[in-house]
């Protein structure tokens, strides 16, 4: 810049002074000619429609309600393990033969009681007869009545027991039918999924309730993401979550109330719609939020040129009748030319994108009476 030039800019900076502004922060006080001189520029910001939270990173989690932990019912020995990990199975699908002594005694048990309910039943209609034969006394006929309903509750207890261990109705029906005790215990898949961990072998020895399998449907999945607090505001419940690539889409659920405080970041959880393919519980992927833009929001796109940085704040100058106020901004996402800020603007401010340091030295006091 020739002498003359730089003499004049000069002088117009040192000129400058700072007022305070109505609407908060101080206000800078340049003419048209001064801010003509100065080289500030400035435009107008336009209200963004595509609110998008690129780059963030999140990881790939099962649901907690889509995993289950299947358990020996008994005590017993492993006579066999049906599955390897990592294979899909199907609800029903047989997993796991276990040999319990235990569960012959319950199936005695049970068989005894259901011997004592059909008698129990024979001697109630037995005596029902006779009362109303007038041949027996109504205190012997509420004493058959009474052992009747304790026939039928141990029955009751001893069926629990086996619907417990594993059995349905229908393997009670054919142990009723058949009449004969087994040792062998069979436990089946609860749910269609993904064995994700065997905890036992063939020939080991569990306890009641010792974990066996570890299983988890795959469908849906969900994607937890850390998002800065500052990137937070405009992200809300069913905005949509694409992974990097196209791998899988997905909304988010839920947005967690608590801030980790080292990090400045909050917890948000997409759940997957579809495609889950290429996703593996664990895997970090890059996901970007597609946050519903609302009227009024407040998120406007802005040349990168426009922001004015302080740490990790940043701020904009927005034009006034007298000269320009800072304003602070959220940055939502920026690339090598344009930014995307939350701030409380309107269409028809004009925001300084040249000149920024020259309304910066004049805010900081150069110049100031």
């Amino acid at each position: 810049m020739p002498r003359f030039h730089r003499s004049a800019a000069l002088a117009l900076l040192l000129a400058v002074c700072t007022v305070p502004a109505s609407a908060g922060g101080p206000e800078v006080v340049l003419s048209a000619t001064q801010i003509r001189s100065l080289g500030i520029a400035t435009r107008l910001p336009v209200a963004d429609t595509d609110i998008r939270l690129a780059g963030l990173a999140a990881q790939v989690v099962i649901p907690s309600a889509q995993q289950r932990v299947l358990s020996a019912p008994l005590a017993g020995l492993v006579e066999q393990v049906t599955v390897a990990s990592q294979q899909a199975v199907r609800k029903g699908q047989v997993l796991v033969r276990l040999q319990s002594p235990a569960l012959a005694e319950i199936h005695k048990g049970y068989l005894t009681a259901h011997s004592e309910r059909e008698l129990s039943r024979t001697r109630l209609e037995r005596d029902e007869r006779l009362f109303r034969e007038g041949l027996i006394a109504e205190s012997r006929l509420q004493a058959t009545r009474a052992a009747q309903a304790q026939a039928e509750a141990a029955l009751a207890e001893r069926g629990q027991a086996l619907r417990l261990a594993g059995l349905e109705d229908s393997d009670l029906a054919s142990l009723r039918a058949g009449r004969r005790v087994e040792a062998v215990l069979v436990l089946r898949a609860p749910i269609d999924g993904v064995v994700q961990d065997v905890m036992v072998s063939a020939g080991q020895r569990v306890e009641a309730a010792g974990a066996l399998l570890r299983l988890a449907s795959l469908s849906p999945l969900w994607l937890e993401a850390q998002v800065p607090v500052a990137m937070l505001a405009p992200i809300r419940e069913g905005d949509a979550v694409v992974v990097a690539g196209g791998q899988a889409r997905a909304r988010v659920i839920a947005l967690s109330r608590n801030l980790q405080s080292t990090s400045q970041t909050v917890l948000v959880r997409a759940q997957t719609q579809q495609g889950e393919a290429g996703l593996l519980p664990g895997q970090m992927v890059e996901v970007t939020i597609r946050a519903a833009a609302t009227p009024g929001a407040g998120h406007w796109r802005l040349p990168l040129a426009a922001l004015s940085r302080q740490g990790t704040k940043a701020q904009v100058y927005v034009r006034t009748p007298r000269g320009f106020v800072a304003r602070e901004v959220h940055v939502l996402r920026e690339d090598a030319a344009e930014a995307v800020v939350g701030a409380a603007l309107s269409a028809h401010d004009e925001i300084a994108i040249s000149g920024l340091a020259a309304i910066k030295a004049a805010t900081a006091g150069i110049g100031a009476p």
